[in-house]
């Protein structure tokens, strides 16, 4: 079984992580948000095979070059294999480059292991909305990072969302689609790759210790009005709310900027795009938005003189995974094992929560 996961870029990360997402419920206007482009990256492939009459669970290649982080992403493996009920499998990564890069690799290819064993029919099936609690919660559980939903959201997610993140009382999202040409998107986005693995829970710490609550407000704030600007088509406001963000990200922890990112973000601010670092920083990936085309060809001819992994004008996902059905009968359906919600397209029941109308109503 093959399986095709997504990769992401975002605007308002970290606001997915279960404490910040919490005490922004509690303490603003705006319910805690994150906006994501899915990236459809076809050499982002992971392979399953499951075991009848052994409880071996295999990774090839191994997706992380040390020992302690091998060990940590095999039990998040483990976990899963046992919160479906089954026995061993086998999974083999093609291009497992792409782990260590910022764009959420890890809970892609756990969310995506999840999607191929709940297709199978085996162990316990659930609705597919529900995959990216049970992936997050098991990475959480193995002690794999700081993880909250957006890298499992993302992975079965087509196109621009923004995603509400609730964690009162079960582990839930809410998401709404960012309307906006993916075409026209795609013409203006530029994605490098470095050579230099990046370290997120470290580096997703040191932003839980600096930033402030008005910090992660601020942050918060930029997605809905990134939304609003996506509404509009209007790719240079696009590109000021990148540039902000990436500002405040850089100043409280410096950490997330090496020295070639520095000089990439040089060469893009010279060409005229936003630029900014993929997930927590310290190495990995990093992207940037041109408010035209040929803006972005040119960045592109700048960035290929630089020594980079990879270096595309990447594909935003057009398949949206979350319209599959199990294939399975309600009869052989049960409940989850662990807490979970499927995404919901309104707010949860019980709350006094604000409409997305009323939110973005004040945010402009």
């Amino acid at each position: 079984m093959r399986f095709h996961p997504y990769l992401r870029l975002d605007i308002a990360g970290t606001l997915d992580i279960k404490p910040v997402a919490m005490e922004l419920n509690n303490r603003s206007v705006w319910v805690a948000s994150t906006v994501t482009i899915s990236l459809s990256l076809p050499p982002f492939e992971i392979e399953v095979k499951l075991f009848q009459d052994s409880n071996l669970i295999t990774l090839s290649p191994e997706p992380f070059s040390t020992r302690v982080r091998q060990s940590t992403i095999l039990a998040a493996y483990e976990k899963l294999a046992d919160w479906f009920g089954i026995r061993g499998f086998k999974v083999r990564f093609a291009n497992p480059e792409f782990f260590g890069c910022g764009l959420g690799a890890s809970g892609a290819a756990l969310t995506g292991v999840a999607y191929l064993i709940n297709k199978t029919g085996r162990g316990i099936t659930i609705e597919t909305g529900q995959l990216p609690c049970i992936a997050s919660a098991v990475e959480n559980e193995a002690n794999l990072g700081l993880t909250g939903l957006q890298d499992q959201c993302a992975a079965l997610a087509s196109g621009v969302n923004l995603w509400n993140w609730w964690y009162e009382p079960l582990k839930t999202y809410t998401r709404h689609r960012v309307p906006i040409d993916l075409v026209e998107l795609e013409k203006r986005l530029v994605l490098a790759i470095t050579r230099t693995k990046h370290n997120s829970t470290e580096l997703n710490r040191l932003q839980l210790k600096r930033f402030s609550m008005e910090d992660f407000k601020t942050i918060n704030l930029l997605a809905y009005q990134f939304f609003m600007a996506c509404e509009n088509g209007d790719f240079s406001r696009m590109m000021e709310l990148i540039d902000k963000e990436h500002s405040l990200r850089k100043e409280r922890v410096p950490e997330r900027m090496t020295e070639q990112l520095k000089k990439l973000e040089s060469i893009a601010q010279k060409v005229g795009c936003a630029f900014a670092v993929a997930g927590a920083g310290g190495g990995g990936a990093c992207w940037a938005l041109a408010e035209t085309e040929a803006q972005a060809v040119r960045l592109y001819e700048e960035w290929a003189n630089e020594p980079l992994e990879l270096l595309m004008f990447p594909n935003v996902a057009k398949i949206d995974w979350f319209r599959e059905s199990t294939g399975q009968s309600e009869k052989k359906k049960r409940s989850p094992k662990q807490p979970g919600q499927p995404a919901k397209e309104l707010p949860l029941e019980g709350k006094d929560v604000p409409s997305l109308t009323e939110q973005k109503a004040t945010a402009e």
